[in-house]
C-alpha cells in the first residue's frame, strides 16, 4: 500500500483528500468553534465522520504548527491547539475550497464533543461495587448545593456502565 492510500484509509467519499484541504479544514474548525482542542479531541472530531485519516491529521498538525497557523497552549491542564490570527485568515480566505457538508460535519462534531465535555463536568457519575450488585451514583452539580443526588442499584456491571454512558 503506497503512502497516498495510507492517508486515505477510513476517509469517507466526498471528504477532504489533499494535505492542503486537511490544513484548511483544521484551521476552519478551530476558527469556527473558537475553543482550543487537544490532539485526541481533534482525532475524535475528524475520525468520527471519516473526515480525515488519523495519520494525515497528526502529520498536518505538526506542519500547521511549523507554519504558524496553529499553536499549542495549556488548556484545562492539557496541551491543546488553537488557531493563530494567520490560521484564521487562511481559513477565512480558503474555506470555499472545502465541501460545505464536510465543514458542517466537522463543526457539528466538535460542538457535540464540547457539549458532552461540559455535561460530564456538570454531572458526576460513580460506580461502586456492593454485595448486592453495583451502585450507580449520579450527582448534578449546581452553584451551591447539588441540584440532584441519585443512587441506583443494578445487578451487574454492564448495566451500571450503560447507565453511566447514557
Amino acid at each position: 500500500m503506497d503512502e497516498q492510500h495510507v492517508f486515505l484509509q477510513g476517509v469517507s467519499p466526498g471528504s477532504v483528500r489533499s494535505s492542503l484541504e486537511v490544513k484548511i479544514l483544521i484551521c476552519y474548525l478551530l476558527s469556527s468553534i473558537a475553543k482550543p482542542l487537544t490532539r485526541e479531541q481533534l482525532v475524535e472530531v475528524f475520525s468520527q465522520n471519516g473526515l480525515v485519516n488519523y495519520f494525515a491529521l497528526t502529520e498536518t498538525l505538526g506542519e500547521l504548527e511549523n507554519l504558524g497557523q496553529i499553536q499549542k497552549i495549556a488548556h484545562n491542564g492539557a496541551e491543546a491547539y488553537q488557531v493563530t490570527s494567520l490560521g484564521r485568515e487562511t481559513a477565512k480566505s480558503l474555506e470555499r475550497s472545502l465541501p460545505a457538508a464536510t465543514k458542517e460535519k466537522a463543526v457539528n462534531s466538535a460542538l457535540q464533543l464540547l457539549r458532552r465535555m461540559r455535561i460530564e463536568c456538570e454531572n458526576k457519575v460513580e460506580i461502586e461495587k456492593t454485595q448486592d450488585g453495583y451502585l450507580v451514583k449520579l450527582r448534578m452539580l449546581d452553584v451551591g448545593s447539588d441540584l440532584l443526588d441519585l443512587s441506583l442499584l443494578v445487578p451487574d456491571k454492564l448495566q451500571a456502565l450503560a447507565i453511566k454512558d447514557a
